[in-house]
């Protein structure tokens, strides 16, 4: 093997590892400690948001239908979010929620290009069962990306975006409180 090559390992699989690795630091973070991060994990998919206040009527409507009507209704709500019991709309979490999905998008991302490098490698040195189930794999891994990975970042993202534009959202609920009088 040449230095290249080892090279290229070396930081496919370093960059996969430390995407894991904040993937599961951030769930950790959400889920165990209850505390959403504050700051963006940014993700090729976040531009697909902006379909959801498009000027265009048609493209605004495709996107609706598509995340919120079929993906969030269909798939998210009845089996994450009754699953943990959340029914918030919370700018914190769909920030915290985008996160943790941008952050495992990298990991597959780099999943797939590591089985399709190794791929190319052992077709070059004639295996091509082998390298038949790592192509396998690599689509397997792509499925998987764009069937949660995808919608997901798309849908927390669109619906962070919309709690920036309502101001209204997120603001806590001051009591009411009874005006105090000199007679109490």
């Amino acid at each position: 093997m040449h230095f290249a090559d080892t090279l290229m390992i070396i930081l496919l699989f370093s960059v996969t590892a430390a995407s894991a690795g904040c993937c599961l630091w951030l769930w950790r973070a959400e889920y165990v400690h209850q505390r959403a991060v504050a700051f963006r994990v940014p993700s090729l998919y976040w531009p697909l948001a902006r379909l959801g206040f498009s000027r265009n009527q048609i493209a605004r409507r495709i996107f609706r239908v598509l995340f919120c009507e079929w993906y969030r209704k269909r798939f998210w709500n009845p089996l994450i979010n009754s699953w943990l019991k959340v029914g918030s709309f919370n700018r914190r979490r769909h920030l915290s929620n985008c996160n943790i999905h941008a952050a495992s998008s990298v990991m597959f991302w780099m999943l797939i290009v590591f089985f399709l490098y190794f791929a190319g490698r052992t077709a070059a040195m004639s295996q091509y069962e082998v390298a038949r189930r790592f192509c396998l794999w690599a689509a397997i891994a792509l499925v998987i990306e764009a069937v949660f990975n995808l919608p997901a970042i798309v849908l927390s993202r669109y619906l962070y975006l919309l709690t920036l534009r309502r101001a209204g959202l997120n603001r806590p609920q001051r009591e009411q409180r009874a005006p105090q009088t000199d007679a109490d």
